[in-house]
């Protein structure tokens, strides 16, 4: 399984990308931050345990084509031990790969396969 997730995308967001306007990986980056909780679902399954993305501190970009790409994502997760009062933060990166439909502004963001655990177990 990949996760994966879609964004709908602004007007000026789009006209910018058919343009191939220097502003695109900015204007991205700006609707990375308004739906920032749809990218730290995409993050958190590759997370172990109780981590979850607290704050996404960082995006690269770079096109394959005009409408495709991967997005390096710099992120920092933690997580809060409520019995010892111990918050413990994990900073990392994950490489998302995207496309965007243009005609109905829509971005969708793919991550790589999930590992999947075996159920069998040798004794």
């Amino acid at each position: 399984m990949k996760p994966s997730t879609s964004i709908k995308l602004r007007d000026t967001t789009i006209a910018a990308l058919i343009a191939e306007d220097q502003t695109r990986a900015d204007l991205l980056r700006s609707e990375f931050k308004i739906h920032a909780p749809q990218l730290a679902e995409v993050i958190n399954a590759y997370l172990s345990e109780r981590y979850r993305v607290a704050e996404q501190t960082e995006f690269g970009f770079t096109f394959a084509t005009k409408f495709s790409g991967h997005v390096l994502v710099s992120f920092v997760a933690s997580q809060y031990n409520a019995c010892e009062s111990l918050e413990l933060t994990h900073a990392d990166n994950r490489r998302l790969d995207f496309d965007i439909d243009p005609a109905s502004h829509t971005l969708t963001l793919t991550g790589d396969m999930l590992r999947e655990r075996s159920t069998f177990e040798e004794f």
